[in-house]
């Protein structure tokens, strides 16, 4: 816990690494006000509706750049860290990491529409690749340093070669997915074909 401040006789204000809260004591009620990695240390404002608070923030968004036109468009426009774009093959399909909601997430965006969760089942501590499929229905990602495939149709996720616990990059090939990983102290590559996997080099 970052903060702990009385907003008034019979509620609190408590911060950590996820957020904003408020805390009633009488009946161990507990509120998220604001989901985010930003709060610090808190104080009272000049009223009960002003709090003050240590916070730093880094914004970083994707940008589109067009050589013809010299034109740069902006992807996203959050406030947070938007990382790690990846293009599809046959669209403008756009996949990336975000920790715009205080924790990193993957998003996935189509074409001129709003980018969407692609919900994870358990928290996401880092996102080391992914990839898109050939025909961009499916996104493999390297997530906890785990392999999983999410489906764009079903909208979820599918863990794969789940010997695997330190997969680093990941690509789609035909109708495989080559991955690198470490095994007994040793990274090789690995070809995945959907039923069993593959040890590409010795």
């Amino acid at each position: 816990m970052y903060g702990l401040v009385w907003r008034t006789n019979k509620q609190l204000l408590a911060s950590n690494a996820d957020g904003l809260y408020e805390f009633t004591p009488d009946n161990l009620n507990l509120n998220v006000t604001e989901q985010s990695d930003q709060y610090g240390r808190l104080a009272l404002g000049q009223d009960n509706n002003s709090v003050l608070t240590e916070r730093s923030q880094l914004t970083i968004n994707i940008f589109q750049y067009s050589d013809s036109g010299k034109t740069l468009t902006p992807l996203t426009t959050s406030r947070g860290v938007s990382l790690s774009p990846i293009y599809g093959n046959k669209s403008n399909l756009l996949a990336f990491k975000s920790d715009r909601t205080g924790q990193e997430q993957v998003y996935i965006k189509a074409d001129g529409e709003v980018a969407y969760v692609a919900a994870f089942h358990k928290k996401i501590e880092f996102i080391s690749a992914m990839a898109w499929s050939q025909n961009d229905e499916q996104l493999v990602a390297s997530i906890n340093g785990g392999l999983y495939v999410y489906s764009v149709v079903d909208n979820n996720w599918q863990a794969i070669a789940e010997q695997f616990n330190r997969v680093h990059h990941v690509t789609f090939a035909d109708r495989s997915i080559l991955f690198s990983a470490e095994v007994d102290g040793q990274w090789n590559i690995w070809q995945y074909l959907w039923c069993k996997v593959v040890k590409l080099n010795n």
